[in-house]
């Protein structure tokens, strides 16, 4: 329960302002006092989440496989139909919610630090091993789902990141077109 006008913020709220933070700002503006601040309570607030800015930047890394990996792939595998409608479903969640958004910020934190590399592998293997099934599912070799299977992957991990505006509905239309292109044989 909040006390007199304090803030008490989830776990997962910390979590979401330190991506937002290392996406803005890299792996520098994800400390203790600025997340206070920009969450506008004090750091007794982080204390009862998370043991220390180590303990954050671990469970950051865990959040953002489990949000924006395994949920993802979770309720795409979930899907009633063929794999290309799955695939399809996948691909719009991902680009419509900007899933991807934060794969620069942890890639380029993965440079430095090797337990964000040791992640960042585990994420690109599972993300890959679902693709790969998927184009498998509609009858591709195992070079050609591969090769599929990696060219999805990278368009969702990049896409967000070109500083190309376009109307939702061109938008649309060309993830459209992209599926097409990715499930022909």
């Amino acid at each position: 329960m909040a006390e007199r006008g304090r803030k008490q913020l989830s776990r997962e709220v910390w979590l979401d302002e330190a991506l937002r933070a290392l996406d803005e700002g890299g792996l520098g503006a994800v400390k203790v006092l600025p997340l206070a601040r920009r969450l506008g309570v004090s750091r007794g607030s982080f204390y009862w989440h998370f043991r220390d800015r180590e303990d954050l930047l671990r469970s950051l890394l865990d959040y953002w496989d489990t949000e924006l990996t395994d949920a993802v792939i979770e309720r795409a595998a979930e899907l009633r139909g063929d794999a290309r409608e799955r695939l399809w479903a996948l691909m719009q969640e991902v680009v419509e919610r900007r899933q991807g958004r934060y794969d620069p910020a942890v890639r380029a934190w993965a440079l430095h630090a090797p337990v964000a590399a040791a992640v960042v592998r585990r994420v690109d293997r599972k993300r890959l091993s679902f693709l790969k099934r998927l184009f498998k599912e509609m009858g591709f070799g195992q070079e050609q789902a591969e090769a599929r299977a990696r060219l999805t992957l990278g368009f969702m991990v990049t896409d967000h990141v070109l500083l190309v505006e376009e109307p939702s509905p061109k938008r649309r239309k060309l993830l459209r077109l992209r599926h097409r292109v990715l499930t022909q044989p």
